[in-house]
């Protein structure tokens, strides 16, 4: 089995494992996560924070969205681009954004302040990226949906790079290639990884 084959089948798992998590845990395990994120240095030092809508069983990411302008901070949501030139374009967004679902399903925003090709123009030291994933492993490696839009963003960046996800995400093994981003953190609703330890959240 090749590397995409390993790949793909536990993909295929975990969004399974993921799909079967009750709604109300699913409610309750989003804001533990949120509320773990809030806490953290990097969220709390950075002046943007980056931050994907979520849809079906990810991580809800609202909550998240509205601290972020509470905190008065800019909130930025990253766009498939249908021109190819780059795989992600970027939006800054505010409360009034209005919204069309793309064929993915995905808000894709309508009316936003500004839109941002080039990752480098937004996303530096002090910007805080909240990056979804379906599945990683305790050395935060990442697992995507296989369309490589996250890596090559990722990959030319400064920001802190924190997954969110459940903790029935964890793979033992993840198969790893040369283009797979990692992150400098995962929260889930139980546990902080980071390169160097593990914590478990009260």
């Amino acid at each position: 089995m090749t590397t995409r084959e390993k790949k793909q089948t536990l993909r295929q798992h975990v969004l399974t494992t993921r799909g079967q998590i009750p709604e109300h845990k699913h409610k309750e395990w989003s804001a533990r996560i949120a509320q773990t994120l809030f806490a953290s240095k990097w969220y709390q030092q950075a002046d943007y924070v980056h931050c994907y809508h979520a849809i079906s069983t990810e991580v809800r990411t609202r909550q998240i969205q509205e601290q972020v302008w509470a905190d008065n901070k800019m909130l930025l949501l990253p766009v498939i681009n249908p021109a190819k030139a780059v795989n992600l374009v970027h939006a800054h967004i505010l409360p009034s954004t209005q919204y069309i679902f793309d064929k993915r399903g995905i808000p894709t925003p309508i009316t936003a302040q500004a839109m941002y090709s080039v990752a480098r123009e937004i996303c530096t030291a002090t910007t805080c990226v909240i990056v979804p994933l379906v599945g990683f492993d305790d050395k935060l490696g990442r697992l995507g949906y296989g369309k490589g839009y996250y890596d090559a963003f990722l990959n030319t960046i400064p920001s802190k790079k924190i997954g969110i996800a459940f903790q029935c995400q964890l793979i033992t093994e993840l198969p790893f290639e040369l283009h797979d981003a990692p992150l400098d953190m995962v929260i889930t609703e139980e546990r902080n990884y980071t390169p160097n330890k593990v914590f478990v959240n009260a």
